[in-house]
């Protein structure tokens, strides 16, 4: 995404189609990039598992996220559990 589109809660739109009509509950993350993982860890995911090598064997370390129940963005982009 644009630098200047950030914020604006596109990604956090397109995260919410993702789950909701896709059954994406999963997401793999670099390590080093540290705006993508506080944004899923924002909307509900969790680290489940680190491996130390990309997908292309190079030490570029990923996160293995996973959300653990579905959530809706706010107004604000951040996430909101759903009620049972």
């Amino acid at each position: 995404m644009r630098n200047e589109a950030r914020g604006d809660g596109v990604g956090s739109a397109l995260l919410a189609e993702a789950i909701a009509h896709h059954g994406v509950t999963r997401v793999d993350v670099n390590e080093q990039n540290a705006g993508a993982h506080a944004f899923y860890l924002a909307r509900g995911f969790r680290v489940v598992a680190r491996s130390p090598l990309d997908g292309d064997g190079r030490p570029y370390p990923i996160l293995h996220l996973r959300i653990q129940e579905p959530v809706s963005p706010t107004v604000d982009g951040h996430a909101r559990r759903h009620e049972h």
